[in-house]
């Protein structure tokens, strides 16, 4: 006994029917039993294209969420992301490096200082001396 091909409004009809008796807490093989006779099939043809249904649209679930892994990791967004992160840490580097030749400065600056005064303190003594 050959059947028709699955129309929309069979895949529809045998959906409703399998979430309505799961909804009830009745079995699936009893929704099964109802959508054979609805549709005027086998409960086995329903069984089997209720799974197939269910199956391609996980299939499909997946492949969209894989695309949306690749997307995000080819975005542009998440590459600034990893951009701004190495930025980050390369300013928190230059800022650490330009701490120290403040620090350097600020030593070679009292230093200089130290000299210029000794220097000055020199040129005092060998004023007087010249008088």
């Amino acid at each position: 006994m050959t059947h028709a091909s699955w129309q929309e409004s069979d895949d529809r009809l045998l959906e409703e029917l399998v979430n309505e008796y799961s909804q009830n807490g009745d079995s699936k093989a009893d929704a099964f039993r109802m959508a054979a006779k609805k549709l005027g099939r086998t409960e086995s043809a329903c069984q089997t294209r209720y799974h197939n249904m269910k199956k391609t649209r996980e299939d499909a679930a997946s492949l969209s969420i894989q695309k949306v892994i690749e997307y995000l990791k080819t975005t542009p967004d998440l590459l600034l992301l990893s951009e701004n992160k190495a930025l980050l840490l390369e300013n928190e580097q230059l800022e650490e490096r330009n701490n120290e030749l403040n620090q350097k400065w600020e030593e070679t600056s009292h230093q200089l200082e130290n000299e210029l005064s000794l220097y000055e303190g020199l040129m005092s003594v060998m004023k007087e001396y010249r008088k």
